[in-house]
């Protein structure tokens, strides 16, 4: 296990509230983190993996390079804007959720969309409005975004990560389904020594097909 937030230069960003979109998982891909949380718990402390808190996990659609302290109020109102249009086109997605797996920073599980049509869609169209809205600087190039995962924890020290994986090995939890239905701007705040992030809500993004209530509601 390395440090996630060490990885590569800019991996710990210099201005935190960074803004994000973020599809948020169901009470059923929560309950099955929780039992992978539990079976690794003792491991992660003494590997150096920080566990994600449930209440902050989350599907990355696109991370931008802003944080909300570097724009001003007009600005974050037409981003929101753009994405609220943009992904009001975009139907409803189910994700399936699956078993974790230890990568050499993280600890992430599976995500598998219905189609990669339907993931790759919402993922363009959150980029063209980002692009509409605070131009081209405003994004870092297409990654790992491009196939979803969900990230159960991030690396904080050096560790076993044979050891975590292993920690995993008994846990049977079913595939857990993460309907989509609305996506989540976010100001997320890195917390590098505990291995884990935190957001603050900035706007909810309802896709096509949601309720009108929920569409005019905007804000978290």
């Amino acid at each position: 296990m390395r440090n996630f937030f060490t990885r590569f230069p800019g991996a710990t960003w210099p201005t935190q509230g960074r803004l994000h979109v973020y599809a948020l998982p169901s009470p059923e891909v929560r309950e099955t983190a929780r039992q992978y949380h539990e079976a690794v718990a003792d491991a992660a402390a003494e590997h150096g993996l920080g566990l994600q808190p449930l209440d902050y996990l989350h599907a990355t659609v696109q991370m931008l390079r802003v944080a909300t302290s570097e724009i001003g109020q007009p600005e974050l109102d037409n981003l929101t804007s753009a994405l609220r249009a943009g992904v009001a086109k975009q139907p409803p997605l189910v994700l399936q959720v699956g078993p974790p797996q230890v990568t050499r920073s993280a600890m992430e599980m599976w995500v598998s969309p219905e189609t990669d049509e339907s993931w790759r869609g919402l993922v363009e169209t959150v980029r063209g409005a980002v692009q509409t809205s605070l131009g081209d600087d405003a994004l870092p190039p297409l990654g790992s975004n491009a196939v979803p995962h969900l990230s159960l924890g991030y690396g904080y020290g050096d560790g076993d990560s044979g050891a975590l994986a292993s920690a995993l090995r008994d846990v049977r939890a079913p595939l857990a389904r993460m309907p989509v239905t609305s996506l989540s701007l976010l100001a997320v705040t890195q917390h590098p020594e505990a291995g884990q992030l935190s957001w603050t809500p900035v706007a909810t993004l309802p896709l096509a097909n949601t309720s009108d209530d929920a569409h005019e509601r905007g804000s978290l």
